[in-house]
This record gives C-alpha cells, sequence and structure tokens, in this order.
C-alpha cells in the first residue's frame, strides 16, 4: 500500500528469522520505534492507520514466535550442559550397556570429545579401530597367546637378565622351533604402545604362563612345563609324558595304566621352588592337602579337622575315640600307590629282579648283590653277607621301590573303639541317628526318612518281611567289621582230640 512503516516491519520479521536472537530483538525494537513515529505524525487515513495497525500486529507476532524459538534453543542447550557428565567415565557409566565395538568407540569418543583436539579424536578412534580388529580376529591357542603376551611385555621391560630369567626360559623351551619365527620385537612394541603399562603386562602373561603348564596328574608332553614347585616333565614314550619330582628309567609302580617302561626324559626346565612338604599319617593335612604314605587321601572331618586316609565313608569311624561324623570331603590330590599288575609282573621272592625292574612285594626294592645277580630286599647294607660263603651286596637300587600298600586294598580294619560297643545300634534297632552297626558285615540301610536298620544287603524291591513296603536302600556310615575291641583280626580257640581214645570221653 505504499505504507513504508509497514514494510519495514515486514522486512524486519523476515530477516529476523535468519538471525540471532539479539540481532531480531533489537532490529524490532527499531521498527516500533519508527511504527509510533509515524503513527504520531497523523500521516493516512483512517484505513490506513487500520492497515498500519495490522502490520504492527504480524510483526509482534513475528517477533514473539522468533523469541520464542530463541528461548527455547537457549534453554535446550543450558539442560544439555548440565546434564552432560564432567567425567567421561561418568558418562560411559551412564549409557545403556551396548556391544563390545560401540561400548569401545563411544567410550573413544567421549574421552576425546573432552580433550577437544581433532587430532586426539582421530588418534583415538584408529587405536579403537585396531583393538576392534584385533578382537574380531578370534583368540590364539591359550598357549600361544601367553607366549605372545610375555614376549610382548619381556621386550619392552628393562634388559635386566635377573628380573625374570626363569619365565623366558619356559617360553623358550617350552615354544617348537616353528614358532619362534615371529617377530618379537615389533610385537612387543605394538603392545606396549597400546597398554603403557609394562608391569602389568609381565604379570598378566605370567599368569596365562602358568595355567598353560600342567597340573599334576596330566599330559605335559605339549606344554613342556609343571605347575607344581619342584616338578619336571618326565616322558614315559611318544605318546605320554607326566610331571614328577624324579623318574626312573623303567616300570613305573605307580602308573596304573600299564607296565610299559618309562624313558624318563626330560622336556623343558623343572619349575622353580621346593615340592610341598605333605602331612604324615594323624596329622592334621587342612593346609597342606597332600599325603605322604601312598594310596592315602586327605578327607575332611569338619571345619576343625582333616587328615590322611586310605578311604572315607561319611558318619562315625570306629576306629577313633570321636564317635561324631565325618563329612570325608575330599582335599587335594590322591598320592598314588603301587598299581594292581605289579603283583604278576614284578619279581617274587628270590627270582632275580634285574630284569623285570621291580618287586611285587609291598615296601621291597631290587638291591644288586653282584653285576650278575639282584634280588628284592626290604633293605640292603652295602657289604653285608647273608651267608660267609657268598659275596658282599653292592646294594645298588635296580628301579623303583613298591610302596607299603596297592592300590583299592587301603580298607582301614583294626581294634574299634569303646564306644561302638555302647552306641552303634544291633539287630532290629533304629540305625538312622548312630549310622553304625554291631554285626561282622553289617551296614545301616535307610528305609525312609523315620526309620534304618542294620543288613547286610538291601533291595529296593517290597520286603515281603516288612508288609511288602519298599525301602530306599539309602547306606548310612561304615560297613562293620565286628566289636573287636580287644584284637583284630578275631582269633578263635580250637581243640584237637582223638574221639576213639581217652580224650573224647574228657572232652564230653
Amino acid at each position: 500500500e505504499g505504507h513504508e512503516p509497514a514494510k519495514k516491519h515486514m522486512r524486519t520479521a523476515e530477516k529476523s528469522s535468519s538471525t540471532p536472537t539479539s540481532n531480531a530483538v533489537s532490529k524490532d525494537e527499531e521498527a516500533t520505534a519508527e511504527a509510533r513515529e509515524s503513527k504520531g505524525s497523523g500521516r493516512g487515513s483512517t484505513s490506513e492507520k487500520e492497515k498500519q495497525g495490522a502490520g504492527h500486529e504480524a510483526s509482534a507476532l513475528e517477533k514473539s514466535a522468533v523469541l520464542t524459538e530463541g528461548e527455547a534453543k537457549a534453554e535446550g542447550a543450558a539442560k544439555e550442559s548440565k546434564q552432560q557428565p564432567k567425567n567421561p567415565a561418568d558418562a560411559a557409566k551412564k549409557r545403556p550397556a551396548t556391544s563390545n565395538e560401540e561400548a569401545v568407540l563411544e567410550d573413544t569418543k567421549v574421552a576425546a570429545t573432552h580433550d577437544q583436539n581433532g587430532d586426539e579424536m582421530a588418534l583415538a578412534l584408529e587405536k579403537a579401530a585396531a583393538k576392534i580388529e584385533s578382537e574380531n580376529a578370534g583368540p590364539a591357542p591359550k598357549r600361544e597367546e601367553a607366549k605372545l603376551e610375555h614376549e610382548a611385555a619381556t621386550e619392552a621391560a628393562p634388559t635386566d637378565k635377573a628380573a625374570a630369567p626363569k619365565h623366558q626360559e619356559i617360553v623358550a623351551e617350552s615354544t617348537p622351533e616353528g614358532e619362534r619365527a615371529a617377530p618379537k620385537s615389533e610385537e612387543g612394541a605394538a603392545r606396549d604402545a597400546e597398554g603403557g603399562r609394562t608391569g602389568e603386562k609381565v604379570a598378566r602373561a605370567e599368569e596365562k604362563l602358568n595355567d598353560g603348564c600342567a597340573a599334576p596328574g596330566a599330559s605335559c608332553l605339549e606344554s613342556k612345563c609343571c605347575q607344581a614347585p619342584g616338578h619336571q616333565c618326565f616322558t614315559k614314550d611318544a605318546w605320554w609324558g607326566q610331571c614328577m619330582e624324579s623318574c626312573t628309567p623303567g616300570p613305573n609302580v605307580l602308573d596304573q595304566s600299564s607296565p610299559s617302561p618309562w624313558e624318563c626324559k626330560a622336556l623343558g626346565p623343572r619349575t622353580p621352588g621346593e615340592s610341598a612338604s605333605c602331612s604324615k599319617d594323624g596329622e592334621d593335612c587342612s593346609k597342606t592337602q597332600c599325603c605322604e604314605s601312598p594310596g592315602t587321601q586327605c578327607f575332611r572331618k569338619n571345619a576343625f579337622w582333616a587328615t590322611c586316609r586310605a578311604e572315607c565313608t561319611p558318619g562315625p569311624n570306629p576306629l577313633e575315640d570321636d564317635w561324631k561324623p565325618w563329612s570325608c570331603e575330599a582335599l587335594g590330590p590322591r598320592t598314588p600307590a603301587a598299581a594292581p599288575w605289579v603283583k604278576s609282573k614284578c619279581a617274587v621272592g628270590g627270582e632275580k629282579c634285574t630284569d623285570k625292574g621291580c618287586c611285587a612285594e609291598p615296601g621291597h626294592q631290587c638291591y644288586t648283590q653282584s653285576p650278575y645277580y639282584a634280588k628284592c630286599r626290604p633293605s640292603c647294607t652295602p657289604g653285608q653277607k647273608d651267608n660267609a660263603w657268598e659275596p658282599a651286596w653292592e646294594c645298588k637300587e635296580v628301579g623303583m621301590r613298591t610302596p607299603d600298600r596297592f592300590e583299592g586294598e587301603g580298607v582301614e580294619k583294626g581294634v574299634v573303639k569303646k564306644w561302638v560297643v555302647d552306641r552303634c545300634s544291633g539287630a532290629g534297632e533304629n540305625c538312622l541317628e548312630t549310622q553304625c552297626c554291631h554285626a561282622v558285615n553289617h551296614q545301616c540301610f535307610a528305609k525312609n526318612e523315620f526309620w534304618g536298620s542294620c543288613r547286610e544287603d538291601c533291595s529296593t524291591e517290597p520286603d515281603p518281611n516288612d508288609g511288602n513296603y519298599s525301602w530306599s536302600c539309602k547306606p548310612l556310615g561304615p560297613r562293620s567289621w565286628g566289636l573287636a575291641i580287644k584284637g583284630f583280626p578275631s582269633l578263635y580257640c580250637f581243640s584237637l582230640f582223638m574221639p576213639e581214645g581217652y580224650e573224647g570221653p574228657l572232652l564230653k
């Protein structure tokens, strides 16, 4: 309509939508001031004034919209700055758990954003991508992974040979020649650059390396190292090797699998340290968790006592003064006894034992008398003579000594304690609480949760002697060997007589 004030208001409104809030406010104020001057001058008719007022109203509405949008943006920015955690670690805690890759990239972005440095951001993302790529590549075999980490850590560590030579020897000795071709220096440099804590890497690598070594009784052909201190990996043949303190070539009387001779070739280094000192019979083995006597195992009675026994049945032990029951929890490994094949494959009595290299009798060792003869004996003193006309004994040991006990023959029997007579159950009595019996070869069997009885055997079929009720036949406590309170085994006195002579009528 040619009214300049209205046109100015419209132009001001259009410009304000594309300029910052502060500029929009200042220009609208100028437009309002000009409109007031125009109104005060009295120019234009009534219709023109109405149109001018309409222009003012449109400008005011536009101004209000611009101010509202600016205030909303300002309030949103303020809230976002308040909610933004100051610490990148806090940001990582607040976000929900995602996949491994998303977590690595997101944490790296948060840390780099706080640094506000584009170069650091790019470098951090590059490291994160490399880490994800290495994880997606799949884990290497456990032994190889431990070896590489240990080499990487020790490469970056100070070159002090006295610092950790033992584990370096283990890695070198236990790694096949073909695997040593990997460039250790480049690998070590890359890993140290990523980690930055050489000491922690060495400790972690040593832990993995130890986990890769063979446990007692396990094969050590691949690892060529042992977990137990003082143990060495020895070979039996091309298919088996085992960690032991020592190895004597020939038949191993402790080998439960076969009488095939051991070659006793040492593989790898001996594990540093001294072998564990195991407990003797009658000692508490809670801490050592190993036994000195062959064919025994450390069993726990309760929280306060454990000792070495050949076998253990939960319940009371008639051989000890305390009638309170045993839990019979096994602690540590079992000390092996002589293998069953020893009785039939090894030398017996005065048989020459040089060729067989072992003895069938418990507690015997093969000793040489001369280069031409050897015999199994319990002991031998060099220079001794069994007879004056015989040559003196050299007493050189051949093979291993046979243990005092054979595997599977460690049944504990002997004189029972007096509480057995008073506390244990007789025929027809409920033995659920006592869990022990008087009669020879009787065992306490449970019928149900309310009743149990001493019997030689038990069947879960309906019992015709008990109203056809079924028994659970759960065994409770040890099997009895009788009331041997004076001696074991029990002895009987037999009197022999001639019934046709005078002795017959006397005995009658």
